[in-house]
């Protein structure tokens, strides 16, 4: 994208030309939208882990595949203010937050395995 070429010229003055080359033939962009709010903070005293790997023989071939993490975890959540930066995800807003809709079950799943990801999870304010 524009904004990654411009990032490597700003913090790799010195890349090599084919680092900033616009495009390359051995790769595909995606394009990979939300399905659900993703503006969500967890309350970390909540967290319980879900340990399945004692009775998982094989990982499926796609990690992402849903529901194929022998190791997840839940946690209480709730919906919250975050801003858009250019059309996407603001940095995450400082916590604790202060929630906007109902408390509900949130299924976190290892990093590596979600198409889409929060790096970053906000906390919510104790209720």
């Amino acid at each position: 994208s524009a904004q990654a070429l411009a990032d490597v010229e700003r913090l790799f003055p010195n890349a090599p030309q084919q680092y900033l080359t616009p495009t390359d033939n051995h790769t595909e962009d995606n394009t990979l939208l939300p399905i659900s709010d993703w503006r969500v903070a967890i309350d970390p005293t909540t967290i319980v882990i879900h340990d399945n790997s004692n009775t998982t023989r094989k990982l499926p071939y796609y990690a992402w595949a849903p529901n194929s993490s022998p190791v997840t975890m839940t946690a209480q959540a709730c919906l919250i203010e975050w801003a858009l930066d250019s059309g996407t995800a603001s940095a995450p807003p400082e916590s604790p937050n202060q929630c906007t809709g109902t408390l509900f079950s949130a299924k976190l799943v290892p990093f590596a395995s979600a198409k889409l990801r929060l790096g970053e999870i906000p906390t919510m304010r104790a209720t």
